[in-house]
């Protein structure tokens, strides 16, 4: 695995904004521009640190539901859930509140507008860091 200094510079980046407190980010890129790369350098130093991680990895005709489990069952596996509500009313029912997790949706624009609109409905525009490969 090739990491080039652009790509570690980023992910220190996204690794500080996630250790002081911004809620959302957004890294956007062209297929095949270390977007998976970064995301793993990120989730593993955050392990390190002892902040709870999950990574959901999406493919053409994934179901926004499929995505919403994996999220919820990396979070807190016994939870008891319905994957066709929001995420964020599902957080909010399972009370996340003051837990610090990372979580990365890889290829998440399979997953269809709806899905998205629901992610940035979540945080307010000051709480969202967008960030480009």
């Amino acid at each position: 695995m090739l990491i080039i200094a652009s790509q570690r510079l980023l992910a220190n980046k996204i690794d500080e904004k996630v250790r002081t407190a911004s809620s959302m980010i957004y890294l956007l890129g062209e297929h095949g521009s270390g977007r998976t790369l970064i995301s793993e350098m990120v989730i593993g130093d955050l392990q390190a640190q002892g902040i709870q991680t999950v990574y959901c990895e999406c493919h053409p005709g994934d179901d926004p539901a499929k995505a919403r489990e994996m999220v919820v069952k990396g979070l807190f596996p016994p939870a008891i859930f319905d994957p066709q509500d929001r995420l964020t009313s599902t957080c909010q029912y399972l009370d996340f509140s003051g837990k610090k997790f990372f979580i990365v949706i890889d290829s998440a624009d399979y997953l269809g507008q709806v899905f998205a609109s629901e992610q940035i409905g979540r945080a307010s525009c000051r709480e969202r860091v967008c960030m480009r490969v």
